[in-house]
């Protein structure tokens, strides 16, 4: 089942609402685009990495970080920010519809479950700002190992609109016994999704949108396998659901 339900979370696309889902991952994919193409936008970085490389090897240097950015930089990092909320969303909204899909669930039931849990979340992620914060020094740890406690809060959350202490505290219980399996299965998940993706870019000629089209493509590809491995793993550990899994074929 380990290789069965890692393969599984790839087909992102076999969901009752087939057409919605590729629509979502088009949008995504073309707002995760736009941020390269639009003229007021500035990645390059280099005077960014200059500094922190002058710095390392024990050198001041005596300008200040702030004005090392440019004010395309500065739109480049804030829009960068927003697409990571937009991508957070799709993600939750297609685990939401992943798991309720069979109680008859549609793609416009699963968004408003996610707008009405978004002031829920906003205040979450502030409490996870501040942990990312305090864990930074050592690594973010903490944080990485509270993630994975908490792996079924999103869903808890969505599906059945609780409070957000309420749904800390079952997401708590329903990871209990199985943080390291779903730790392994993201893991492994993740893995598998980035070796096509560094052979792909191996190839790919040194230019600045086919890489970025490139990329773009595999990393909202990761987003909607994690998100359909996290429903799977909600509908396999949290609701016994044996039939996740297309059984085998008989001999």
């Amino acid at each position: 089942m380990n290789l069965r339900i890692i393969l599984e979370s790839l087909k992102f696309y076999k969901m009752k609402s087939e057409r919605t889902i590729q629509g979502w991952f088009i949008v995504l994919y073309c707002l995760n685009l736009l941020i390269y193409l639009l003229p007021f936008v500035d990645t390059d970085f280099s005077g960014y990495f200059a500094y922190l490389e002058s710095m390392l090897s024990g050198h001041m240097p005596p300008d200040s970080f702030f004005s090392l950015l440019t004010t395309g930089n500065w739109f480049f990092l804030g829009l960068s920010f927003l697409l990571k909320l937009i991508g957070a969303f799709f993600f939750i909204m297609y685990a939401t519809l992943f798991v309720g899909q069979n109680s008859g669930m549609k793609p416009r039931d699963s968004f408003k479950k996610c707008i009405s849990a978004v002031p829920r979340f906003l205040l979450l992620l502030v409490l996870l700002l501040l942990l990312s914060v305090v864990s930074a020094c050592v690594a973010f740890l903490p944080l990485l190992a509270l993630i994975v406690v908490l792996y079924f809060l999103p869903l808890n959350m969505t599906l059945e609109n609780r409070p957000l202490r309420i749904a800390l505290e079952k997401s708590f219980r329903d990871s209990r016994q199985v943080r390291f399996f779903i730790f392994l299965k993201v893991i492994l998940l993740a893995l598998l999704l980035s070796l096509p993706r560094g052979l792909v870019l191996s190839f790919v000629p040194d230019l600045v949108l086919p890489y970025v089209m490139v990329a773009t493509f595999f990393t909202v590809l990761q987003l909607f396998a994690q998100a359909r491995l996290m429903g799977m793993l909600y509908l396999l550990l949290v609701k016994k659901e044996p039939g996740v899994l297309p059984s085998k074929p008989e001999k």
